[in-house]
Formats: C-alpha cells, structure tokens, sequence
C-alpha cells in the first residue's frame, strides 16, 4: 500500500512547475498554497513526449486529462484516406483530452500529437470530479474551472466551423487570420504555425495554399513574412 506524500514531498515535486499551474484556467480562483496539496489528491502525475510522438490516438481510452506544462499539443482529425485536419494547437497551461474523459465512453474521436517536444501532467478525471474527504476546500472551484475549460474549447471549434464555412479560400483564409489578430490585440502577429500545419488546418493544399496567399498579398489584402502577418484590409 502506497502512503501519502508529505507536505514536504508534494512541495519538491511540482515545485518547477508551480507557475505554469497558477497560470492555467484550471486553477483560476485557487490560492497557491492549494495548487500543490490538490496535484495530490487528484492523483496528478507527470508525462514527457517527443517532438512528433502520439500523446492520443484515435480510439485510445482516456482516462485522464491533460494539462500542457510545456510545448505545442495538436488536436488532429484524419479520415480514412489518411486526409489530416488540424483542429487547433494548444499551448502552455492549456487543457486536452477532457471532452473525452468525461464523457459516458471513454474513446478518443481525434488524435493529440506532440508539435514540439511536450511535457504534460495527467488528471485521472473522475477523482477530479469527486469531491474528496478530507478535503480541499476549493475541490468544487475546481470543478467549477473545467466546465468553464469545456465552454472555451467548444468556442475554439466553433470558431474553426466558422472558418470552414466561408466559401472561398481567401474568405477562409482572411477568417483565420482575422481570428488569430484579434487574439494577439493587433494587425500584426505571428502565426502558431508553418504552412503545411495552415494547409492542414484550412483543408486545403499546401501549394493552393501558398498561391492564394501570394495573391492576397499582390492585392493588398495582407503582408507576411514566414509565419508573420499582417492585416491590411478586409476582402472587398
């Protein structure tokens, strides 16, 4: 039988990484002195993965999910052709996997893959949603914080239907880069990823991508430089 952390204990194993978890909306309204008693007694426990590594498959069991201490995770839908779709990126503090531990089956519908090199802390999610005995005061903040975590993911994929939705590729386009400007608070801002990743995520081809892109700026609709853009006027 496994006995309980000290104080002392829990304190240096998530010491590091303190400042991400008060940064994440996930503990949004709790005081630091209860971060690190509560990463115990929700059963937290660390994970790293490589650049390019599967964190989820398609049709994994998710038992937990995970916050993102480190790196870039991405969502990806692929059919059965082997067409991939990035749904979103997700960054630092950010949450994955969520929707589907908390659902009545536990299969993941879409892929998580490592972006960059990734290091994660798993949740088992429904000793997350048990309030606990001994307890953590703020144990129903908590809970409350992941229903709020779900509202905002939903949000972003409404957002990426709205983006979808537009006829042509440069309305497509413009909408994605319209999104991620007023995320930034400005015209000018860097794009959280490269080309095949944009090609990907508009469902597109990378060249017709690139071609459209070239013709926008010739048009004056946009500039950039690699993954940097900016915004000169909307599509007439």
């Amino acid at each position: 039988m496994e006995m309980p952390l000290s104080k002392k204990d829990i304190f240096a194993a998530w010491e590091g990484d303190l400042p991400v978890l008060k940064g994440s909306q996930l503990f949004a309204g709790i005081r630091e002195s209860e971060i690190l008693p509560m990463m115990n007694c929700t059963g937290a426990y660390r994970k790293k993965f490589r650049r390019g590594e599967a964190i989820i498959l398609t049709e994994d069991t998710v038992p937990c999910a995970g916050l993102i201490l480190s790196g870039t995770v991405q969502m990806v839908q692929e059919d059965v052709w082997g067409v991939r779709t990035i749904l979103m990126s997700l960054g630092e503090g950010e949450f994955f996997g969520e929707s589907f531990a908390c659902g009545t089956q536990l299969h993941a519908t879409v892929s998580f893959e490592a972006q960059t090199e990734v290091t994660t802390v798993y949740f088992p999610f429904r000793r997350m949603l048990t309030m606990c005995g001994s307890a953590c005061a703020f144990h129903q903040r908590l809970i409350e914080n992941m229903v709020i975590l779900l509202a905002d993911k939903n949000a972003r994929l409404m957002t990426k239907l709205e983006i979808l939705s537009k006829r042509s590729l440069s309305q497509k386009i413009l909408a994605l880069l319209s999104a991620e400007a007023q995320k930034a608070g400005s015209l000018y801002f860097t794009l959280p990823m490269n080309r095949d990743e944009m090609a990907e995520y508009l469902c597109v081809n990378r060249s017709a991508l690139s071609r459209e892109l070239a013709g926008m700026r010739d048009k004056g609709l946009i500039d950039f430089d690699r993954n940097t853009f900016r915004l000169l006027r909307g599509e007439g």
